[in-house]
């Protein structure tokens, strides 16, 4: 009994110890769009940087990935005006943001020793390291606004990705792979005290990426 309990306990570290360490990189691009917003149209996002796969087998690996991040949307907005006899100020809102994120998640893959398809999930830490939003007044005499501090930004969030892809092995035995992926935000990138509507936003977008695995 002792010696298949002891088994038992040693096989994760045995499967561990079989595994294999590769490193990559990643880029893409996609559309970003934030929650919240009134008439928000999506716009470009780009994203790029580097990975790293612990491969468990040829099935399932386990990766971190540093990744560099744009993002933004463009939508309508209404500043308050505060007074009983005035009229609410709307305008055309447009927010950027530049973030550093680090997802962590497992990926499944199924197929033939050279052909894979993918499966992946799992959560993203997201850093906000710039930030800019302006306003654009309907009302012409009103001064438009453009501000680039992060004072009214979440310095991080978190969302979650998942999504799909296939992975060739290549002759020297790397691979290249190419994925659909999706981003969800689970927490506000922007929450703001100031009269205006809304006062916080959660930032959802999809990339197709590719890159490649050594």
């Amino acid at each position: 009994m002792k010696k298949l309990l002891l088994a038992a306990l040693m096989t994760p570290f045995f499967a561990l110890a079989q595994g294999e360490y590769k490193t990559g990189a990643r880029i893409g691009i996609g559309q970003s769009t934030f929650t919240e917003l009134d008439e928000a149209e999506g716009v470009i996002h780009l994203m790029g940087g580097f990975n790293s796969t612990y491969q468990l087998n040829e099935n399932l690996g386990f990766s971190a990935e540093l990744l560099l991040n744009s993002i933004g949307t463009e939508y309508r907005g209404v500043r308050k005006s505060g007074g009983i006899f005035q009229e609410d100020e709307a305008y055309t809102g447009d927010l950027r943001f530049l973030s550093i994120n680090i997802p962590i998640y497992p990926t499944l893959a199924f197929g033939a020793d050279d052909f894979k398809f993918t499966l992946h999930g799992g959560p993203s830490i997201n850093f906000n390291v710039f930030g800019r939003e302006s306003r654009d007044f309907d009302d012409d005499s009103i001064e438009d606004v453009t501000r680039e501090s992060l004072d009214d930004y979440e310095t991080f969030n978190f969302t979650l990705i998942y999504g799909a892809g296939v992975r060739i092995r290549t002759s020297e035995g790397q691979y290249v792979f190419l994925d659909f992926r999706m981003n969800n935000g689970l927490t506000d990138v922007y929450t703001t005290d100031e009269n205006v509507e809304p006062t916080s936003t959660r930032a959802n977008y999809f990339s197709i990426s590719t890159g490649y695995i050594f």
